[in-house]
């Protein structure tokens, strides 16, 4: 993977050579912009400002530092978490925002899959739909797709190049996969040789397992 200089050991990359995600879609107020494509992301328009990243579930604080005026500034986890956003002004909050998938767009990426591959994530998937009320959007090669349209009617299933077409704008994206090194922690939680694949990707993209 290809990564981005980074000016503190809490700033996540910016890019690889299968995330390139552009930058924050969502506008907030006060000029912040903010999302979850490819991890937690904002942009905020002062100098000095704040920012202050939080998992919701487990407490810990991910991000807390002051940045520059428009530099997109995102989260190492890349694989979801439930982040707490937050935006001060010296001891003023000027934003807070929890994750919330519902009734929002969401993609998922990952690296074309075979029949067996299929198999295993589409179930993961839809339930990550289900529990998080939201609209999935993924990539399937055309000559799968007839197998699972009717099983998954709640998924839009397209094609790479047809998602990438549509231009819709995501509140989050998630990228899926064994990502090699197995070591690497930006976007994957645990090791994939010691889970199968739907459990690695139950965790990755959110699923309770």
């Amino acid at each position: 993977m290809s990564e981005t200089s980074t000016r503190s050991t809490q700033r996540g990359r910016t890019e690889t050579e299968f995330a390139r995600p552009g930058g924050p879609a969502i506008s907030g107020p006060e000029g912040i912009l903010y999302d979850f494509n490819y991890g937690c992301r904002v942009q905020v328009p002062v100098d000095g400002w704040r920012v202050r990243m939080t998992d919701v579930d487990t407490f810990n604080v991910l991000f807390d530092e002051t940045v520059e005026a428009n530099a997109v500034v995102r989260s190492r986890r890349k694989y979801f978490v439930r982040f707490l956003l937050e935006v001060f002004d010296g001891e003023r909050l000027v934003f807070s925002h929890a994750f919330n998938a519902a009734n929002k767009k969401v993609a998922l990426r990952m690296t074309p899959l075979a029949l067996g591959d299929s198999l295993a994530w589409l179930p993961v998937i839809d339930a990550f739909r289900e529990q998080h009320q939201c609209e999935i959007a993924m990539p399937l090669a055309a000559h799968l797709q007839p197998l699972f349209r009717d099983g998954y009617p709640h998924l839009k299933i397209a094609t790479d190049d047809e998602l990438d077409r549509q231009k819709d704008t995501y509140y989050a994206t998630y990228y899926l996969g064994l990502l090699k090194p197995f070591s690497e922690r930006d976007h994957q939680p645990t090791d994939p040789r010691v889970s199968n694949m739907q459990g690695h990707d139950g965790v990755s993209a959110g699923r309770a397992v």
